[in-house]
């Protein structure tokens, strides 16, 4: 059953404590907390939480990365703390030199350290496609029409378990393009107009659907073969 928003966190502090004290799960459960106290304004305890977890789970390296990252952004985004938003990404590019999020995490100490914009400036593209959105988002799809294939743009204001899928008009599922962890950012993903057999689909409208945390958006797409 759902649970009421304002429930959401002491709820999954509950959960964690029926789990192995230490585990993988525990510490996924406990990091689901910080999402919801970031979007509820208590920043401090936000930050809290993630440096006792970092502390105390260093052997869950993928959760840790994305955790450190995160940490970073709140420290940047929320608290405009420079100086620990600056230690948080060095610590994080000290930790993970060849990940995925390496790269943005290269951005967002550039801007901090120069503070007056010169990356803006010199390469505003490049800013703008690593910035942190502050909004969730789901974009159109473009091309549309489209055939054979469309790519699919969608924005994430913090770490979130997210789910694409496509739908026919009747709703029933056809292609499930994604299917886990992402971090928080703009991202963009491709259909080939393929359903989840492999089987090209016939010409028509369809639906895509994202699901990430508590956002949920619809929007439509038209295949033309």
């Amino acid at each position: 059953m759902e649970q009421p928003k304002q429930q959401i966190v002491p709820y999954l502090e509950a959960l964690s404590q029926q789990q192995k004290q230490g585990s993988r799960l525990q510490f996924f459960t406990l990091s689901k907390t910080i999402p919801f106290l970031v979007r509820n304004g208590y920043y401090k305890q936000a930050v809290e939480r993630s440096k006792k977890l970092l502390l105390d789970n260093k052997e869950h390296k993928t959760m840790c990365m994305h955790l450190q990252f995160e940490l970073g952004n709140i420290y940047k985004n929320c608290l405009t703390d420079k100086e620990n938003a600056i230690a948080a990404f060095t610590t994080f590019l000290e930790k993970y030199e060849h990940e995925a999020l390496t790269p943005i995490a290269k951005v967002e100490l550039e801007i901090l350290n120069n503070y007056g914009g010169s990356i803006q400036k010199r390469y505003p593209r490049l800013a703008a496609e690593h910035a942190i959105p502050t909004n969730y988002g789901l974009s159109q799809n473009y091309p549309n029409p489209f055939n054979p294939k469309t790519t699919i743009e969608y924005q994430l204001a913090a770490s979130s378990d997210v789910s694409i899928k496509i739908y026919n008009l009747l709703g029933h599922e056809v292609k499930t393009l994604l299917s886990g962890q992402q971090p928080a950012g703009t991202h963009h993903i491709m259909w080939n107009g393929c359903d989840n057999s492999g089987q090209a689909v016939s010409s028509g409208v369809y639906l895509y659907k994202i699901v990430a945390n508590e956002y949920v958006q619809v929007r439509k797409m038209v295949l033309m073969r």
